[in-house]
């Protein structure tokens, strides 16, 4: 089963994302910043990670710099979410797979996690 950390610090965010990724099949796990998301994508191999780019501490931006400069995660599926549309510089474009703004349109979102599942199931 594909698996997928989510990396936000809201829990209402992080459990959205849960529900719709868990719903295309994917298996999910939580962190609340963007130090325990680095953990956490230490301990497995991962197809996706939702990312915001605001939380406290070390912010999905740069988390998902680090991705990107690691071979390790270097071509994992990325979604980046934000509220902040000035948070969505031209480095988070070309990193991030994909940028959403908050709210986020949770049957997009929902479609948009089943075509990736198909996605990692072909490959």
């Amino acid at each position: 089963m594909p698996a997928a950390p989510v990396i936000d610090d809201s829990f209402h965010n992080r459990h959205i994302f849960r529900v719709a990724l868990e719903q295309a099949g994917y298996e999910v796990t939580e962190s609340d910043d963007g130090r325990k998301g680095l953990s956490e994508l230490k301990r497995g191999s991962f197809q996706l990670v939702i990312l915001d780019l605001r939380m406290p501490g070390m912010d999905g931006s740069d988390v998902l710099r680090i991705m990107r400069k690691s071979d390790e995660w270097h071509a994992t599926q990325v979604v980046a979410v934000t509220a902040n549309p000035h948070m969505v510089t031209d480095d988070v474009r070309r990193m991030a797979n994909y940028v959403l703004q908050k709210p986020v349109d949770i049957p997009a979102f929902s479609a948009l996690a089943q075509r990736l599942y198909s996605q990692s199931r072909k490959n």
